[in-house]
């Protein structure tokens, strides 16, 4: 009876540990995400201005 008792309590920690593994697990990917939209949308601006100013130059040149 006891040992049932110990083993259901290693179960109910080991669920534990990994419920708070799998937050950390979500907030690193949610992170992660976040940066490569975040590097996304810099990329567009940077090409956007790259963009123009090569317009601009080109107008300029004619």
């Amino acid at each position: 009876m006891a040992s049932l008792i110990i083993n259901e309590l290693n179960a109910r920690d080991r669920l534990r540990q990994s419920n708070a593994d799998l937050g950390r697990a979500n907030k690193t990917l949610g992170s992660m995400i976040r940066r490569a939209i975040q590097n996304r949308l810099l990329l567009l601006i940077v090409t956007f201005l790259l963009s123009f100013m090569f317009l601009y130059i080109v107008y300029k040149a004619i």
